[in-house]
């Protein structure tokens, strides 16, 4: 879940900003806008991207799952799958991570992509949350020896750093079973806010062709109807 989690992040999402980015800079926008609701393009952009993504990842597991058959074959070596051990909590929890995380990041990208006027611009600013997602990948060693320890607990309820840190805490059964709650609920929180801003920036940001959506922008149009 770990090594998935890193391809979707690190492939899968700049999908996501390119769509609503050059449908922006190409004025393609506008005529989607005039025939559906603002979200229910962004529900749609993000769960075909979802379905695209998970689509893949069974089609590779298929072809593993056919290679190993047919390695098993030619092997002397005798391989029993039943001698391993699951959980199904922790596999229930671990994906459940993943598809938070996931979630997260794409929406986050139907932000950056709605309030940048073209894709060059949104391309080297999503940069900073992508890094920020894949950040954890440089203090593994420190998590790994200390998976409990202060860092891992508070990046483990940062937005863009939990999903990560969290499957692995998790893969070092360092997860009590009320944290894995906490956590899961919280990680629904986050995709239920990033999907909320997500689609307020859209719908102030969609049709703005020229210039970065400002904060100045953001607070009036928000404030307007009540001022």
């Amino acid at each position: 879940m770990l090594i998935a989690y890193f391809i979707m992040i690190t492939f899968a999402v700049g999908w996501l900003l390119m769509s609503v980015s050059e449908k922006k800079e190409n004025r393609m926008i506008e005529t989607i806008l005039s025939m559906v609701r603002p979200r229910d393009l962004i529900w749609g952009k993000i769960l075909g991207q979802v379905a695209i993504v998970f689509t893949q990842f069974a089609i590779l597991i298929g072809f593993a799952a056919v290679g190993f058959a047919a390695l098993k074959l030619k092997l002397p070596i005798p391989i029993d799958l039943s001698q391993i051990n699951y959980d199904p909590v922790q596999v229930i929890t671990g994906v459940w991570y993943l598809l938070c995380g996931f979630l997260i990041m794409a929406n986050t990208m139907v932000a950056v992509g709605s309030i940048m006027p073209n894709y060059k611009d949104a391309s080297s600013f999503s940069s900073v949350f992508i890094i920020l997602a894949i950040f954890p990948i440089y203090f593994f060693s420190l998590l790994m020896t200390a998976p409990s320890g202060l860092i891992a607990i508070i990046t483990s309820y940062f937005p863009y750093s939990a999903a990560m840190v969290l499957l692995l805490r998790s893969a070092l059964h360092a997860l009590p079973v009320w944290e894995m709650a906490l956590s899961s609920l919280v990680l629904g929180s986050y995709v239920v806010i990033s999907f909320y801003l997500a689609y307020k920036l859209f719908e102030i940001g969609s049709l703005e062709l020229k210039n970065k959506v400002s904060i100045r922008q953001i607070v009036k149009r928000e404030s307007g109807p009540t001022g």
